[in-house]
């Protein structure tokens, strides 16, 4: 049985974000919503039919901590679920996400990101 999921602007009505950044998240459907209340950390599972940067994710988690908890310290963090067609296979995928490896090793710290 799979869980039901909602589109992400269903979800998250009141965000208010540039057109073309609507447009990327238009076809992402939201999975499941938790809070970690230990970590002040929600998190937040979606699924969606073609990439989206790492860098254009934390955007775009940063858009939801400012607007919609901007009251209190919440952390967002998206757990991305992809279902790809054929076209990208590794080769394009080391070509046109490589940015997004980079961000997220970045992001793990200076020290990974530099070996």
């Amino acid at each position: 049985m799979s869980t039901p999921s909602k589109p992400f602007f269903s979800v998250f009505p009141d965000l208010i974000v540039p057109d073309d950044f609507h447009s990327m998240f238009e076809s992402v459907n939201i999975q499941e919503i938790t809070l970690k209340k230990r970590e002040n950390m929600l998190c937040i599972a979606f699924c969606c039919d073609h990439l989206i940067s790492r860098i254009d994710t934390w955007r775009m988690e940063r858009q939801i901590r400012e607007q919609l908890f901007s009251k209190r310290f919440v952390k967002i963090r998206f757990h991305e679920t992809y279902h790809l067609s054929e076209q990208y296979n590794l080769t394009y995928l080391m070509e046109h996400y490589m940015k997004s490896f980079l961000f997220e090793l970045k992001g793990k710290g200076e020290v990974i990101f530099n070996v």
